[in-house]
């Protein structure tokens, strides 16, 4: 489906969910002085899980979104797969090139990974989503097949191990990884749509966005106290920081379902929407966030002092979304560029004539 054709409503939510992620990661990674006791650390603790918990409704609504599209599809568009494999690695090494230039000493071993991004973990989200991607056919074919109440059970089963046993406890249990993470919002987000969206008013949705965000809050607060005040929780300040947290699972079904049904249509929303990719390429690279950004927290603390934490992510932030999405730009044009597609045509056409008799969903 080209931008042309999109629900507006869904795209700005995509775009919604990208300024989110910067924003968090702005936040997370600027450190906050445990010599500022009492009030002030609670305070400060609070916004930062706060915003912290952002990314992270922002990866859950981005992924909803998307996933509540391809259980609509039971074929792979390989071109598509390859094109996000290919752009991710342009974007990678052109993050690197940039790092280096800037005068960065960059160890070799991070220099070749940039040369795999999606296999040394620069990107985890677009590894996982396109490994969905390939085989959610087969997904859907499953679910299909699947009575209400077996599927029931096998969502049930993914919330208690996945989302409400880990979110309990605060740690990784039962294999729990970012892969099985998406593949248990799959089925929750199918399930949802299959038998609980059409039953919802646009009153219950309000319900199921609001509700869920204001125990996420009073959760973040009661958090922030405790990792003042009790030794053994100050390690714990980002305990909700998953995506896969029930409150932001309901409140991006609750969004995802209620700007399905409120459509309208925006060519500037659709254009920029198609470039949140690209943009959390550039923004979330490994080395931008691990050197550049690191290193801007750094010197302006050690100019300002701590209690400047709120104006120094506010600036990072800014700088952030105006310099990723202004590349973006320029790289969307490169990647959009007729030669640059006729090089994924190639490789789709030499891996479809491949794989034609072994996987008949390529076309």
């Amino acid at each position: 489906m080209g931008t042309k054709n999109r629900n507006s409503s869904i795209e700005l939510l995509k775009l919604i969910s990208i300024i989110l992620i910067v924003l968090s990661h702005a936040a997370a990674s600027a450190p906050i002085a445990t010599k500022n006791g009492g009030g002030d650390l609670v305070l400060l603790n609070s916004l930062k899980i706060t915003i912290t918990n952002l990314g992270q409704i922002g990866n859950c609504i981005f992924f909803v979104s998307s996933v509540w599209f391809l259980l609509e599809s039971y074929n792979v568009k390989i071109n598509k797969a390859i094109k996000m494999i290919v752009e991710s690695f342009c974007t990678s090494v052109f993050c690197l090139a940039i790092v280096l230039l800037a005068g960065y000493n960059i160890p070799l071993k991070e220099i070749v990974f940039s040369f795999f991004p999606l296999t040394f973990g620069f990107y985890w989200f677009i590894s996982c989503y396109i490994l969905i991607y390939l085989i959610h056919p087969y997904i859907n074919y499953v679910i299909e097949k699947l009575s209400q109440f077996q599927l029931f059970c096998i969502v049930s089963s993914f919330v208690l191990l996945y989302s409400v046993y880990v979110l309990i406890l605060g740690g990784d249990y039962f294999y729990y990884n970012e892969l099985i993470g998406f593949l248990s919002l799959y089925f929750i987000t199918a399930y949802f749509k299959k038998y609980s969206n059409n039953k919802l008013s646009s009153k219950k949705l309000c319900i199921l966005i609001l509700l869920p965000s204001l125990l996420w809050i009073i959760g973040s607060v009661f958090l922030a106290i405790l990792a003042a005040n009790v030794a053994s929780f100050s390690n714990k300040s980002l305990w909700l920081n998953k995506f896969i947290n029930p409150c932001f699972v309901a409140i991006a079904l609750g969004l995802v379902s209620f700007a399905n049904k409120r459509k309208f249509y925006l060519a500037s929303i659709n254009y920029l929407s198609s470039l949140t990719l690209i943009v959390f390429m550039l923004h979330n690279n490994k080395l931008v966030r691990t050197i550049v950004e690191i290193d801007f927290y750094n010197k302006i603390f050690l100019r300002d002092g701590f209690e400047f934490w709120i104006p120094a992510v506010l600036m990072y932030f800014g700088i952030s979304i105006i310099l990723s999405f202004g590349l973006s730009f320029i790289l969307g044009k490169i990647f959009n560029l007729y030669l640059f597609n006729r090089f994924i045509e190639y490789i789709a056409l030499q891996l479809r004539t491949f794989f034609l008799n072994t996987f008949y969903i390529f076309k």
